[in-house]
């Protein structure tokens, strides 16, 4: 529960972030502690890959 941990330690909810989702294409899993955990399969990479390098524009814009 990262986030919440941040949310206790600022004190609030008010900051930014950048959320990448996951979820797989038959809904929402039962376990979803298992399935974040999860690595990533070959065919994902390039998804996430793509993800990661809107995160790091995402945050050259914000700090810019």
């Amino acid at each position: 529960k990262g986030i919440d941990s941040i949310i206790q330690s600022l004190g609030t909810k008010d900051f930014t972030r950048i959320r990448i989702g996951i979820q797989p294409a038959d809904g929402k899993p039962e376990n979803i502690e298992e399935f974040v955990l999860q690595k990533f399969s070959k065919a994902e990479l390039p998804l996430f890959q793509s993800a990661i390098q809107e995160a790091v524009s995402s945050i050259s814009s914000l700090i810019g």
